[in-house]
This record gives structure tokens, sequence and C-alpha cells, in this order.
């Protein structure tokens, strides 16, 4: 990403989005309960996060290697979780499914079980590679008849060992559960555990859950955290607000909060020690009234890429459907204008006017009065205007910005003058040729709508 792109001019609202993510993300430490040793195999991938069907949905891990285990890992004075320099701790170290082992691995996971820690996986057999085969092999084997004893994963599923003990045969749900550790995060509601997903960080001041919709809908979950005795939050990192919890209750051992989440949407939801909002509440917004800007819409176009200057569209369609090639193939940043009357009694004390202006295809600026209110980049295109309008005659304009994708495939298709150049032979979505990619919908779409809302 960078100035090249077709939206470049309103990049800043989508970078401080992720700003804002990567600020929090960074903060504290993150929270897992279970670390898997991913082996000692010449090659060794770690896949994206995914859900282990023996721990199931609701706690997190991390993935760690050889040096990892042998130096960075241990147990605090007094036992409790295996923790890492940083401070991290893991309530269960689970090793590969595999037979084979480093034998000074095994030897320092020996070291952490005498400690306290607990260990997960079947008992291995071998050393991994050739050296030393024979005497690598007994060591191997010698250190896991220690640590395993009786326990076979069948008949025998645990085996204590000092302070600790090694489990095989069981899940890892089972083993957390009989722990007393419950799922870090739960989802019910309208939602289930396929439609979001989660990360936690905590630092001594705060717990911080990154919660996002998978999905292309709208949801409004019930999600339980496992954290006790702070006040919830939501913090919207698309807009820096910061909103206090309406339906929010203790339960067991976490906290139930019910969120709204718009399609592909995220927040973040933060507990504090006696935490006040400093802005709105977030829960329901009661819907008052409603008034469609019809139009028809002046929609200008830029110097130079083929489109001409100004159209008058009667109603909102996309520009790839206009018979004008230079519409048809834009790609850049095109402004509209409208004008829309404001009733006197359309606002009271108690609530705010927000401005939906339906599907926009990418990103939309929007102007009222003049003023810049802000830019909206993702589903729902909604925009808080109370603070810009003003009873009677309101200007409106929206600048709308899509992707170089039309522009390459018209000039692709077209004999003569390229208004772009590109070194990228074919689409990346498509992986087809430019004159064989599909048009991308561009434009201000609608309908546009002004909402008066109550919370």
């Amino acid at each position: 990403i960078g100035p090249s792109i077709a939206w470049w001019p309103m990049a800043g609202a989508w970078i401080d989005y992720l700003s804002r993510c990567s600020y929090l993300l960074q903060q504290g430490l993150f929270v897992a309960d279970v670390c898997y040793y991913y082996g000692d195999q010449g090659f060794n991938f770690v896949p994206p996060k995914h859900v282990d069907p023996s721990l199931g949905f609701g706690y997190d891990y991390d993935v760690v290697n050889a040096d990892t285990i042998r130096s960075s890992m241990g147990l605090r004075d007094g036992g409790g979780p295996l923790t890492l320099l940083d401070g991290l701790g893991y309530e269960v170290l689970v090793l590969p499914d595999r037979e084979d082992i480093d034998p000074m691995v095994l030897g320092a996971i020996e070291e952490h079980v005498r400690s306290g820690a607990t260990i997960v996986g079947l008992k291995p057999t071998r050393a991994n590679g050739l050296m030393d085969r024979s005497q690598r092999d007994n060591e191997v084997r010698e250190i896991a008849d220690r640590l395993w004893g009786p326990c076979d994963g069948d008949k025998c599923r645990e085996h204590a060992y000092g302070k600790g003990k090694v489990v095989w045969g069981k899940s890892l749900r089972e083993i957390l559960n009989e722990r007393g550790v419950s799922p870090d995060f739960a989802v019910t509601g309208d939602a289930n555990e396929t439609d979001i997903d989660y990360i936690h960080r905590r630092t001594p001041e705060a717990d911080i859950y990154f919660v996002s919709n998978k999905t292309g809908r709208p949801v409004e979950p019930t999600c339980t955290f496992r954290v006790t005795g702070r006040t919830p939050e939501v913090w919207m990192p698309d807009t820096g607000e910061i909103r206090s919890c309406e339906d929010w209750q203790p339960a067991g051992q976490g906290t139930k909060v019910a969120l709204s989440l718009a399609s592909y949407d995220s927040v973040f939801v933060v507990f504090r020690d006696g935490a006040q909002a400093t802005k709105a509440t977030a829960g329901s917004q009661t819907v008052t009234r409603t008034l469609e800007i019809a139009g028809p819409w002046r929609v200008t176009f830029p110097e130079g890429w083929g489109a001409p200057a100004s159209k008058l569209f009667g109603e909102l369609t996309s520009w790839t459907d206009d018979s004008d090639p230079g519409i048809k193939y834009f790609s850049g940043v095109a402004t509209y204008r409208n004008r829309f009357e404001l009733p006197g009694d359309q606002l009271t004390v108690d609530e705010r006017l927000v401005l939906d202006l339906g599907r926009v295809r990418f990103v939309a600026e929007v102007f009222v009065n003049g003023r810049s209110v802000g830019v909206v980049w993702k589903p729902p295109f909604r925009i808080d205007i109370t603070d810009a309008v003003r009873p009677g005659t309101n200007e409106l304009v929206v600048k709308v910005a899509n992707t170089w994708s039309n522009r390459l495939v018209g000039d692709a298709l077209a004999e003569g003058r390229d208004f772009c150049r590109t070194n990228i032979a074919k689409s990346l979505t498509w992986q087809a040729p430019w004159k064989d990619t599909p048009l991308l919908e561009s434009g201000l779409l609608g309908p546009v709508t002004l909402i008066s809302v109550r919370r």
C-alpha cells in the first residue's frame, strides 16, 4: 500500500484503524492456556491459527521450538504454569504426535515436570536423527520410562512425576477442565463459534480482547470472557471511541457481555478496574425516523482519466453500468453532490443524526455543509453528521474512490492510449489477464438515508 493506490487520499481512516489495533495488540502479554512443541523434524511449519479438535473453541495457544523449551521456559518459585522469560504462562505443554524426540529436549522436559509442569502426549521411544543413534535412543527410552511410568494412554492415562505429571490419552479440553480452567472465551446468541474469533492480551491494569465477526452478516452475540472483578468497555478501533457496556453481568468464572457487530466488524472489549466510559453507551439504538435522499446526483470526475467532467445521475448505479467508456472503466476519486432538507424537529437533544450511504464501492469521504465528517471504508457505511447539519437546506458531498482494477481492464480492451501503467500482467483476485478480468462495481450505490437514532 502506498500513494500510488487509487484510494490513497482516503487511506488515513483505514491506517488509523490498523494503528489502534496494532497498539492495543502490543500491550501486555498474550493469554494462552496451551503451548505446543512443534517437534524435531527437519522441516517445521506452524499453520495459521485454527481450532484443535482436542482443545476446542475458546482456548488459545502458542507454538514453541526446542530452544524455547531448553533455555527460555521454566516454572516460577513454588510451581504454577510453565512460564517464559517475559512472564507468559501456559497450563500444559503438548508434545507432537511422534515417537521420536531430541534427548536434550526430553531432558529439559523432565526437569520441567519434576518442578511442577503438566506435559501431554504419547511416550517417545527413540531419538530423532542418525548421529549416535543407539546411545541417543537409549537416553530417550530411559527418560521416557521415568516420566511416563505405567502411563500407556489407555488403561493408565496419567503419571505423577516430581511435582508435575504426564498425561496421555485425554483430550486437552478434558485436562484443562480437570485443572479448573474454563474457556477464555465463549459465544452464545445468534452467532456460533465459527462466526466469531478473538485474541486476548493482559496487562496489570486491564484485560484486552479483540473480537471479530468473520461473517458477512450482522450478529448480536453474547460473549463470555474469563475475567472477573473488572468493568467491561467497548473500544471502537475504527473511530477511537470508548463506550460503556449496557448489557453485561458476572457469570461464574467470567463476565457475560452482549455485543452488536456489523458484518466483518471488529471491536475491543477492555476490562478495567472501575472503568468509566468517556463517551456513548454500547447497546441497542432505537431508530426514531428515516429520510431517503433521492436523486438526481451531480457527479464530477477528475481530468485526464477518460471520464467526462461531470454527469447527472438520476439514480445511484455502478459506474460499470454506464454506457460511457470513460465512466465504465473509471478508476480514481469521483465527487457526488446533492442537497437535503432537514425539518427543524428532525433532531431532539437526545437523538443523533446518522447518514447511511447504503452500499459503497469502495471508500467514501463525507462532507456536510463544507465540513468533512469522516471517511467510511467498511459496512455499514454509516457516519454521524449531527454536529455538521443545520435546520433547512444542507449541502451533501460524497467523494468515492475505487481501485485501479477497472481502469486496467479498460486499457487492456481499448486500442490506443493507456491511462495506467503496470508491471502486473493479470489481476490478483481473478488470476486472469486484465482483458478477461470482470469489472468491479464502483461508486456510491446507495440508497442514501438519514437516520435519527436514540440510544
